[in-house]
């Protein structure tokens, strides 16, 4: 089986799985970031390591609750969120979903295939490295904008982070958007809906990786708030701080405006 044709199947599983939950918003216990796991959280994590160990394909996952668990299998390195923007379950908001990305070794540049869907809607994502960036079946490139006073940006902060640079940048776009749930988030960067996503807080898990990868493989630019290119270790202590930008254009304007 093709390993987007897995994670595929995996992602309408869990959106079936998801609706059949009881109390899926009761606190079950910790996650290995010191986060409520919801047993929605629980529950389609089991779901996901179930067909992962069944594939063969891997021999360690990075994932969201337990941290870092061994699979039976083959020598992929698998990196998981089975419920990216919790919160948003939580409350009600219908914008939340599973993250996951396949990688030949450790780090965030040995990753070839990723995969998001959006488990309210169904909208699925996907890429493969060198064959681009899709959004249910169709090819999806990020946005061609370079004036950034025609462009939306996506960010994530704390309220008890120190933001200046963030929202002083964020007042030279258009506009603002802040979904919490980033991996989901990142893909409408990949589609060319918005044009740029900012995270400083120097705490967002790798799980999220295969949103930024969709980014990226559709032609987003992802680097610190330096300009310096990332590749972090596939690991539970992985934390990102990164501005993806559509175009070269708009990520250099940003990073400029940062100023950090």
């Amino acid at each position: 089986m093709e390993i987007i044709d897995l994670f595929r199947d995996i992602g309408r599983q869990a959106r079936e799985v998801l609706r059949r939950i009881d109390n899926p918003t009761e606190v079950v216990g910790v996650n290995s970031g010191g986060q409520n796991t919801m047993r929605a959280d629980q529950v389609l994590e089991d779901t996901v390591i179930e067909h992962l160990n069944e594939s063969g394909l891997g021999n360690f996952l990075v994932t969201e609750e337990r941290g870092e668990v061994e699979l039976k299998g083959g020598d992929l390195t698998f990196v998981l969120d089975p419920l990216d923007g919790s919160n948003n379950l939580l409350r009600g908001v219908p914008f939340y979903g599973l993250a996951i990305s396949a990688a030949g070794g450790r780090r965030y540049s040995d990753i070839t295939h990723s995969y998001v869907i959006d488990l309210a809607n169904g909208d699925e994502f996907w890429s493969v490295r060198g064959k681009g960036s899709f959004m249910n079946n169709e090819r999806i490139h990020t946005s061609a904008e370079t004036d950034i006073q025609r462009c939306i940006v996506e960010y994530d902060c704390n309220l008890s982070d120190d933001c200046e640079a963030l929202f002083s940048t964020i007042q030279r776009f258009k506009d603002h958007r802040r979904f919490g749930a980033n991996a989901v988030a990142l893909c409408y960067i990949a589609s060319g809906a918005h044009q740029c996503f900012i995270d400083l807080r120097n705490g967002l898990s790798i799980v999220h990786a295969a949103g930024m990868r969709i980014a990226e493989d559709a032609g987003a630019i992802i680097t610190d708030d330096h300009g310096k290119p990332l590749d972090p270790p596939l690991s539970k202590d992985t934390r990102l701080r990164f501005v993806c930008s559509a175009n070269r254009e708009i990520h250099e304007r940003v990073i400029g405006l940062l100023g950090v």
